[in-house]
This record gives structure tokens, sequence and C-alpha cells, in this order.
């Protein structure tokens, strides 16, 4: 008996289990059957509204599944609030909402029905009261409480009031107004008489409250509670033999889905104070139920052809890429149905209509994200974006500051960013419309100057900071500029020609701007031989006082080259093609080192001098010979003349 009721419980709470918390508002759809002078079609509830346009109709209907926890609550024409009333064309019941448009005393373009949630209940329950249970409103709200083993429905509500246009603020909540009687009341004592008018309402909710204000114009006020008990949908609803002989006034609720045919179906046509349901064609006799026969038709749900559909209903598991076609049958229970393309989850739904086709295109949106460092500005060198989705990750490189990712389904996200494997920024956010995301990363930059002791920019060197992150930077003209590095503390090692010359600790937090003098000084080293001659291509060590080489050195043609040397250290300088050394101390301002190597001939880094001197003696040699043969020759003259 109560296995409909057991359905509706389990699947309240499988809402719970199935879908994520975060996603359960946005995934629930709904679909509304709109009836427009006879012709149906269904249309989904987007945003707890639906407008309608009015043209030259006369008479809209809109129904939702009882399923659905959304159901039609209030209905305006343009901006214009029409309150329920038989009347005037107008009501509300449980699921159904009618407008007949020909008895409206307003006119408009647009109807909007708000809906507003309230329990689901089954497609069939049977409804039931007691004329006898009369019970006295005595406070602004009212709550009805179960009658085991029935729940309660509403209430049908008299109103003895002293102002007839009370009638449209009286009661909060989803109501109808049936019907507005006039009693004249005789004042014997004062020869006078009073009018008194009587509302009758249909109230469709467990709850309502009653205005505050209006309450000092309400002479009496009462109702008679309405109940229901679930009813065990077969293709033979059976109603149990108890309930039908406890209470005197037994009617069935069926609210038939857009999937589901019905035969032999009488409304009920009786003239007392639930005539409202005379316009319900949804509610019977209690004794008509036996005649009632079921029929279901499938159930067509289409999206794009990449899609794959995993479809649960009543226990069972349907799937198929791009179309799916579900037989349904008692019991009627809500679809839970999962989307994924490329096995990725792309959508999640709760279907609480059941209509005939339903088409899902994939929620899929685009996102764009722009980096930012600490100064506001785009962070345009190399980092990485990592992506994370459930247990799914996606990884992009970027170096212009944006990033735009087009098609990617809704749900909440994890996004990392990392500068060289250093976390730079982590953030989540929810995708379920477009979004520009902004991403203010913890980087900022590092511009040093740095000078010689003496004042002047360094012209080449090499930075080397270390920190979150190690970043190498070349600097020239005594400036080195470390762009969107990591925030935290460095040491900062300054090297020229692989020796590090100078070291400072910096905390960085923002952008930092820092200037340094050195305790070094550039030092130009000129070469001269013994009589003062420059001498070119000669190829040098400079040696510090612990014996290292820190560099190799050959002059240029101008018979100079230039180095950074610590000031107040004492180098040497060795010339191993010369067998040379010279020692000398770096002070400060005094940067020139004239250096006279003990040789008269160098060519190509050597001496020559022993061939010079070898030169010389040859060429002493053959003075002295020439020398020797112009005297002899002169004392042969010389004997000639003698002899003759």
């Amino acid at each position: 008996m109560l296995k409909l009721a057991i359905v509706i419980t389990l699947t309240s709470i499988a809402i719970c289990s199935f879908i994520p918390r975060s996603l359960i508002a946005q995934d629930i759809l709904t679909f509304a059957e709109v009836e427009i002078d006879g012709i149906k079609k269904y249309v989904e509830i987007k945003g707890n509204f639906l407008e309608i346009p009015i043209k030259d109709h006369k008479i809209i209907r809109v129904r939702v599944d009882s399923l659905s926890s959304l159901k039609p609550s209030k209905v305006f024409l343009d901006d214009q609030r029409l309150f329920p009333s038989l009347n005037k064309g107008i009501f509300i019941c449980e699921d159904l909402l009618e407008v007949n448009l020909s008895k409206l005393s307003v006119k408009g373009n647009i109807l909007r029905v708000e809906f507003e949630k309230y329990p689901p209940k089954p497609i069939m329950y049977m409804l039931m009261f007691s004329k006898n249970e009369i019970r006295e409103i005595k406070k602004d709200h009212v709550i009805l409480k179960d009658k085991e083993p029935a729940k309660p429905w509403g209430a049908y509500v008299i109103a003895l009031v002293t102002d007839k246009d009370l009638w449209k603020t009286l009661i909060e909540g989803k109501y109808t107004l049936i019907n507005i009687s006039e009693h004249k009341i005789s004042l014997n004592y004062v020869n006078k008489s009073n009018i008194l008018f009587e509302l009758s309402y249909i109230v469709s909710n467990y709850e309502f409250k009653l205005n505050k204000s209006a309450m000092n114009k309400v002479v009496l006020m009462y109702y008679i509670p309405l109940y229901y008990f679930p009813l065990n949908s077969t293709e033979k609803p059976f109603v149990p033999e108890k309930l039908i002989k406890n209470l005197e006034k037994k009617y069935i609720y069926i609210n038939v889905p857009g999937i589901m045919r019905i035969t032999n179906f009488t409304p009920i046509m009786e003239n007392n104070f639930l005539k409202l349901f005379n316009k319900n064609p949804l509610v019977i006799k209690v004794e008509k139920i036996n005649s009632l026969n079921f029929a279901f038709r499938p159930i067509k749900i289409t999206t794009d052809k990449d899609v794959l559909l995993i479809v649960s209903v009543n226990g069972k598991i349907y799937k198929n890429k791009g179309s799916l076609n579900l037989n349904i049958s008692f019991p009627v229970s809500l679809i839970y149905l999962k989307m994924f393309r490329f096995n990725e989850l792309i959508g999640e739904y709760i279907l609480t209509s059941l209509i005939p086709e339903i088409h899902l295109k994939p929620k899929l949106y685009n996102v764009s994200f722009t980096f930012f460092n600490k100064e506001g500005e785009y962070i345009n060198n190399d980092i990485t974006i990592k992506l994370y989705k459930d247990f799914s990750e996606k990884i992009f490189k970027i170096k212009n500051g944006t990033l735009k990712l087009n098609g990617f389904p809704p749900g909440k996200y994890v996004i990392v960013v990392l500068k060289e494997g250093v976390e730079i920024f982590r953030g989540t956010f929810k995708l379920n419309k477009n979004k520009e995301i902004p991403c203010y990363c913890d980087v900022s930059s590092l511009k040093v100057r740095v000078t010689t002791y003496s004042g002047h920019p360094i012209k080449n060197f090499k930075l080397i900071a270390n920190g979150p992150l190690t970043v190498e930077s070349n600097g020239t003209q005594g400036e080195v500029y470390l762009k969107d590095i990591p925030l935290g503390n460095y040491t900062l090692s300054f090297l020229v020609d692989g020796i590090i010359f100078l070291k400072r600790n910096v905390s960085l937090a923002s952008f930092t701007e820092i200037s340094i003098k050195s305790d070094i000084e550039e030092v130009y080293i000129r070469f001269f031989n013994m009589v003062g001659h420059p001498i070119s291509n000669l190829k040098a060590l400079i040696i510090d006082s612990e014996g290292r080489t820190i560099k190799e050195i050959t002059n240029s043609h101008e018979a100079s080259i230039s180095l950074y040397l610590l000031i107040n250290k004492t180098y040497m300088l060795k010339i191993p093609a010369l067998n040379y050394e010279y020692h000398f101390k770096v002070t400060p301002f005094a940067t020139k080192l004239k250096v006279k190597v003990p040789c008269l001939l160098v060519i190509g880094g050597k001496c020559y001098d022993f061939y010079l001197i070898l030169l010389a003696l040859v060429l002493i040699v053959v003075l002295i010979s020439v020398w020797l043969i112009k005297k002899k020759r002169d004392v042969i003259v010389l004997v000639e003349r003698v002899n003759i």
C-alpha cells in the first residue's frame, strides 16, 4: 500500500546522493505542459517562470508533473499581478493553473507564470476530507499536521470579513478564491444592520499565512483540512478499504504525465465547495478508480551525436550515444541522467517531467583567464596552467598573459598556475555561464642596479637569484631586470667571469628596485716592452692570492684590456710565454695598470730578444768583416803603389 510513498521518499534521498549538492538546483529539469486553446506543447521552466504571449488566445492552462517540486504559484499580466479567483477566470490548484482570458478585466501582452518550490507528490493519490472536521483559525500562521496514514494536502478556508476587497491580500500562499457571499446581519438593539462577506478559498499547500494588517477586518475564520494518501500506482490502482470507510468525502487526484494515456476517465461534476475541481480535469470520484486504464509511450531523449547518454530510471540503466528511447512503466519515478563527451562528464540532470520527447543540448561554456602580477600588469612570460574538475586534469602553457577556453562543461573547477614548477596562484570557480576570470598571481619583478666601488655601472655581469625559484639573467650597463618571479626571500649572487663578487638577500613582496655599490673596480691593463713600446696580442693569466686562476686574458690590438677585480686584494699577472710574473694590488679609484715586460721584441705573445741579440752579433760580424775586407784592399793598393 505504501509502495509509491516509499518510492517518493527514496527519490528525494537519491537526489542528494546521486548529484553533487552544488549542482542540485541548476540541474533539475522541469517541463511544463502549456495548453493554449486546446493545443499542447512542452516548455522547459527556466528561472522559475514562464512567459506566454497572449495574442488572441482565450484559455491558457499550465501544468507540471506531480514529481516536480516547482508548482505554479503566481500569475501576472505584463507587470500586474492577477489574483486567483474562479469568477474572474483564474485558478491555481496543486499542479495546475488555468487563465480564462475572456474573463479578465485587464488587458496585456504577456502572461507570466511564476513557480515556487513545494513538496512533490505521487502522480496518483486519494484526496480526503470530512465536513465535520472544522477548525477555527486563531493565529496568522497555519500548519497542517499528518493524520495517519494520510498526509496534509491543503485546506478549505472560510473567512467572514467586513471588506470584500480583502480577498486578494488576506491569504499569503497558494490559494484560489472560490466564491464571495454577502450576509446581512440585523442589529435590533440599535435598529441597524451590518453586512459581512463570506470568502471561501481552496489552499493547496500544507501551510499558509495570513496578512496581519488585514486581520482587524476579519470577524471569524475557520478551515476544513484536506488530506491525501498515496495510491499504489499499478495498471489497476487499488484504494484501501479502510480509507474508503473512514472518511465521508473521497476523490482521486491523478496528474497524468505526458507519456501516459488514461481511458474511462470522467472528472467530477459536483456543486459543492470543491467545485474548483470541476475545472480541474485531474479529479475523479473514488468509485471510478477501478474503471481506469493506463498505458505508456516511450520517452525519446536526444542530444549531440558525440555525447553519451546514461540514464537511470526505476532501477534500470540505459545508455547510448546521441539518443535514447526509454520505456517507462509503474511505478513512475524521477529520471537521473548523465552526459559524457570524450569520457568527460559534461552534464548531470534530474528529470522531473515525463514528456514524450526531450532534447538536451550539452551545457558548455567559454571561459577566459587573464593573469596579472601583484602590480596588475599582464604576465608576459611562460607560465603553466592546470585545471582540475573532479578527477580530470588539463594542462595549458601560455606566454601572453591570457588563456581562452571554449566548450567546457559546468561544474566546480580548481585552477593552479605554475611558474617553472612553483605555484603562484590557486583558486576555485564555479562555471555555470560564460565567464572572464582575472587571476592575480603571487609574482612581481625585481630591478637591480649595481656599480663599481667608484660608482661606475658594471658593464657585463650575471645575476643568480636563489629562492622559491632559481632565476638567472645577464646584466648590462649596471642593470638587470627579473620580471614576474614568485614572491618570497631570495639570495642574489652577482658574478663576473664566473666568479661571485657580491651577495645580497632580498625579500620580494611587490615590485622592488634596489641599487647596490659593490667592492670591485674595473681595472685596465696595458703591456709594454722594456723600452716602453705597447705590446698587443699578449696572453696572460690573472691569479688571486689563493692561487686560483680568475681569468685568462689576451690584450687587444690597442694593447689594453679591462676586467673587474675586488678592491684591496692582491693579484698576480702571469705571462707563461715570457715566464714572467707581475704582482699588483687593486686600490679604489686607481684602475689603470701598466705592465712592462722584460723583453724588447714580442711577436705573437712570445719574446724574441735572443734572436735580436743574435742578429745584432751577425751584423757586428758582418760589419767587422766588411771593415777588414776594406782594410785589406786598402793595404794591397798601397803595396802596388810602392812597387811602382
